[in-house]
Order: structure tokens, then sequence, then C-alpha cells
């Protein structure tokens, strides 16, 4: 498509003239000899090019024209014409912005030039205006694919300090992407693994990229563990940043380090790890369940026939003899069978039949079985259930025997000081499920006991213990669609909570 000129001038021979002039050059040449003209010309066809007379017919000013040309196109040249130059129409032309000042007589390959220097800048308007849309939509393209995209994205300093971040990555790290800005990655993470980030960011910085470097964030209370990849950014971008922005420049992203958060699946691995290893105890357990209950059996009874004959036999002497080591034998092997009623509890894949159960009903049984041991170690069971119609969808079997376990555990936790007291709670959570708290006032954990080591299997610190029941409660709480946590209890000792989806 030809550029359009608009030859404004009154003088038609002169019009003609330029017109041929200009037509035999390639361009699309209107001429008009009135603002009239000069309107529907420009609303029906616009113009790239405006030769204008100064000095129109009836003393109208060629300049007056200029504004009403600008409104219909934005990237149109003007160049003026006159007869009668003078200092003061040239100020006021060059106020106006056009592209030059022609005064006549001129010379055509003058006009010819004048106007082709018009057209390129005309061009080049055109050129960088498609170029700023074609980047705005590609700006905004990629925009929006990092702001929506799942994973964390930013852009880091020589210095390892932000300089962008995607939204994602604020929700990640606990802060608006805003305020993450001009704060340090290494900060922002965990003491554990800043000794890793920092080594990244160096080698990133020398310009080789670094994967699977792992930071953990302390994000509303809980910890979320993000893998990155650090890849270095090319220098180009301070060019760039320079062109692009007015005043000092800002430190530029030397270091691109996107993260994925890798805290749920973590956690699916773990307790993929702890399914699989319970399927295979359960597996070991049941297969040598027959082979361990009949000899254990077996002592037991000979164990009696032993005593019993010495019963018979009239030998007191010999009975007294027998009293002590047979009592030891008996406990051991008692120990030994609840030992292996432990693992099978650990091991059987019954899911829970579960059911309306009211919880205050739950607790008193629970405390009604364990009220003799309670009172031969000094402690007190006490229940605190606020909601006396409070019930759950629980297996009842299942559920009393997680209760039993704790309440032991916290028994035997007082037993040593002689006194104490367990309690008994439970609340319905807001999101949804029952929260079940067993408390107790005694040492609390032990200083080698972290909260997550004590609900792994044969983990204990008593003496005699198998380190099964913590690791039974949280099985049986995972069947009904919940999780188990310990901490401190305030004012000293232990709490255990647990919740039950509904």
């Amino acid at each position: 498509m030809s550029e359009r000129v608009l030859v404004i001038e009154d003088n038609r021979a002169l019009a003609e003239n330029i017109a041929e002039l200009l037509g035999d050059e390639g361009l699309d040449v209107t001429m008009c000899a009135s603002s009239e003209a000069v309107e529907r010309a420009v609303r029906e066809h616009g113009f790239d090019l405006a030769l204008v007379d100064i000095g129109l017919t009836g003393g109208q000013s060629g300049l007056a024209l200029i504004p009403q040309l600008r409104r219909h196109s934005a990237y149109g040249e003007v160049i003026v014409m006159t007869g009668n130059a003078t200092l003061h129409t040239a100020l006021e032309a060059i106020r106006s912005g056009v592209h030059a000042y022609l005064p006549k007589p001129f010379a055509p390959e003058e006009l010819v030039g004048l106007a082709r220097r018009a057209l390129a800048q005309v061009a080049l308007k055109r050129e960088r205006q498609a170029l700023a849309q074609r980047l705005a939509r590609s700006e905004a393209l990629y925009r929006s694919v990092v702001e929506t995209v799942e994973a964390s994205i930013l852009g880091l300093d020589v210095e390892g300090r932000v300089r962008f971040a995607n939204r994602f990555a604020g929700e990640c790290l606990g802060l608006p992407a805003g305020e993450l800005e001009g704060r340090s990655l290494v900060e922002l993470s965990d003491a554990r693994t800043r000794r890793a980030i920092e080594q990244a960011m160096r080698d990133a910085v020398q310009g080789e990229s670094v994967r699977d470097i792992e930071t953990r964030h302390e994000v509303a209370s809980s910890t979320r563990t993000v893998r990155w990849t650090l890849t270095p950014l090319v220098e180009a971008l301070d060019v760039a940043q320079r062109a692009l922005t007015e005043g000092p420049p800002t430190p530029a992203p030397r270091v691109l380090a996107v993260g994925l958060d890798i805290t749920e699946r973590l956690e699916l691995e773990r307790k993929s790890a702890e399914g699989q290893a319970m399927a295979a105890m359960g597996t070991l357990t049941t297969s040598l369940a027959h082979e361990i209950r009949n000899p254990l059996n077996a002592a037991k009874l000979q164990l009696e026939l032993l005593i019993r004959r010495a019963r018979k036999a009239g030998d007191a002497l010999l009975e007294e003899q027998l009293r002590g080591p047979a009592q030891l034998v008996r406990t051991e092997l008692e120990r030994l069978s609840r030992l292996l009623e432990d693992f099978l509890n650990l091991a059987r894949p019954r899911l829970p039949a579960r059911r309306p159960l009211p919880l205050k009903e739950l607790f008193d049984a629970v405390v009604t079985l364990e009220q003799p041991l309670a009172e031969s170690a000094g402690v007190h069971l006490s229940i605190a259930l606020t909601d006396a119609h409070l019930t759950v969808r629980a297996d009842a079997d299942k559920l009393k025997q997680v209760l039993l376990n704790l309440v032991r555990n916290g028994i035997d936790a007082l037993r040593e000081r002689g006194a104490g007291e367990v309690t008994l709670d439970a609340m319905r959570r807001p999101e949804g499920g029952v929260l079940v708290c067993v408390s107790d006032d005694g040492p609390g954990l032990a200083p080698e006991m972290a909260a997550s080591a004590a609900l792994q299997p044969f983990t204990t610190t008593k003496p005699a213990g198998t380190g099964l029941g913590l690791a039974i409660v949280q099985k049986i709480v995972a069947q009904h669609g919940g999780d188990v946590e310990l901490g401190p209890r305030e004012g000293g000792g232990t709490t255990v909570r647990f919740w039950v989806s509904d």
C-alpha cells in the first residue's frame, strides 16, 4: 500500500505540479483547497504526510489546520510551505511540531527529499508502535504464565536478593510477592538449609546451573520444603534495563530461581514408605504368629504344671524356691504375648467399622477400665468434655484402643512421681471433624525424643516398653482420616492431639 499524501494548497496549478511530482514517486496524492475538504479527506482516508501552505485563500492560516490533522493521524508528518517566510511563522511552525518549514520557491528534488525523509519518519514511528504493541502482548502473556504457574519464580541479584517474584513464590515463602523484593533467599530459608543455597548462589553467579537444592521455610506455623533450580541469566539484561527505565538502574537479576513446593510430595513418600514397611511387617508377623503362639502357650502350660507338681509333692521348700522364678517367667511370657498382640494390631489391615459414637460414653468407659491402674500409680483421671453430646463417626473398639494406649502412657509418665493428672478432652473443629486431646502434667517428652520420632515403631523410653503403642495409635487415627500430634502441655507435661474426620 502506497503512502498517502495531502497537498493543502489553494493555488491549483502549484498543487497539481506537486501532486504530479510526488505521484511519479509512487505516492498516493490528494489535493485540498479548504479546511472542509481537508476534514473530509483525512476522515475518509487518513494521511501519512501533509504539505500545508501557510497562506490559504480568505486569510486562513494553514498552521491552524495542524491540530485538526493531528487528531486524525498520530503518526502523520507535516511540512509547511510559505511564500512569505517570517521568523514568527517559523517559530509557530516549530511549536506545532512540523517536520520541516519549506520556503517558496523550492527545487523539486528538495521537496521530494523532504517528503521521503518525512515518510521514513512515519514508517519508523509505525514500526516502533507495532513493536511496542507486540512487546506489550508478549509481556502480558509471559506475565500471565509466570503469575499462574504453580511454581515459585524468583529473579536474584549477585547478592542473592530478590528482584522480582511471582504470586506463587509469595504464597510458598509466606510473604506477599511485593514484600519479597530486596529480601535474601538465604535469610528466608531456615538455618539447616542456608549453607546449601549460599553455595548454589555462588555457582549460579559464576555461570553454572544448579539443580535440586532444597530449602525449608517456616510458613504459618508449618514448614514448607522447596526444591530449587538456579539458572544464570545473561548480562544483556543490564543493557535492556538501562534502555527501558529512567533514573538510576536497580541491581539486575543475575540468577533465575525456579522452586517447586515438595512438602506434600515428601509427606506422601514418607507415608508410602511407612505403608510398605507396615505391609512387610504384617506379612512377617502373620506368618510367625502361629509359630510363636504355640511354644508360648506350651511354655505357660508347662510352667503351671511345674508349680502344681511341686505343690502336689508337698515339698513346701521347693514350692517356695520355685515361686519367685516362676513369677518372673510368667511376667516375661505375658510381656511376649502382649508384644505379639501389639505386632498383630499394627499389622492387621482391617478397616474401621465407623458409626456415630458418643464421646462422653467412650471417655467414661476408658476411665472405668484404667481407674485401678491409675490409683495404683497415684494418678487422677479426669474428663474435661464441655459438650456432653459430642459424637464422632468412628470404630468404637479401635478408638477405645487409641485412648487406652494414650491414658496408659500418661499414667506411666507419672508413675515415678506417684501423683499427677491425666485429662481427656474433645471438641469439634471449625474445618470439620473432631479433635481429641489426652494430656498429662508429667515431665514431658524426653529431650532425646522428638515429637515425630515418638510416633515411629519401636521408639520408646520405657525400660520394658515395646515402642509400638503410639505407632498403633497413629495407624488407627490414619484409618479414620486423621493425624496425630505430640507437643508440650501448657504448664508442663505432654499433650497428644488427634483428629478424626467426619
